[in-house]
């Protein structure tokens, strides 16, 4: 009983401080990712645009859609989403694109990879305005799912996407 109970416990303080629960009633996704001991944006990439967010979104999709074999699968605007319930964000939108002929032996491999695919591209602006781009680090999705990071694969994930986030956020 004792097993049980400390099992529980600990499942609801995991959730509370994942929830961003700190006694306050203020999230925080950085205490939560402290109290598992990751860092914050572990293995995230996050390049800083020189462009206004609706040019670098824009540049994101034109460079996925330019990519061979390469389809958007689905774009969520978070901030459309948030206004349709009332709240307000600054802008936030998410494209989500795949390559069969990369993913598919990628998931054979390690069938966990569907967990993280297709993949996912954020362009978001911060707090002071700045505009961001965001993805997931290849070697870090290799490491993910116990996969060799020289995979031609892996190699192709890393390229196409630097290309993509070099189009979007420079001049």
């Amino acid at each position: 009983m004792k097993q049980v109970l400390l099992v529980a416990l600990a499942a609801v303080t995991i959730w509370n401080v994942s929830a961003g629960f700190n006694g306050s009633g203020i999230g925080g996704s950085t205490l939560a990712a402290e109290f598992i001991g990751v860092a914050p944006q572990a293995g995230l990439i996050v390049q800083k645009s020189e462009n206004d967010f609706d040019t670098t979104y824009s540049r994101a999709r034109a460079a996925i859609e330019k990519l061979n074999g390469v389809r958007i699968v689905n774009e969520i605007d978070h901030q459309k989403n948030a206004e349709g319930r009332g709240l307000a964000m600054r802008p936030a939108r998410l494209i989500l694109f795949a390559n069969p002929n990369v993913g598919t032996p990628l998931m054979v491999a390690s069938p966990s990879v569907a967990i993280d695919l297709p993949l996912r591209m954020a362009v978001y602006e911060e707090k002071d305005g700045t505009v961001a781009l965001a993805y997931v680090d290849p070697a870090f999705f290799a490491s993910r799912h116990a996969l060799p990071a020289d995979l031609e694969q892996i190699k192709m994930l890393k390229k196409g996407l630097g290309s993509i986030a070099a189009a979007a956020v420079g001049k």
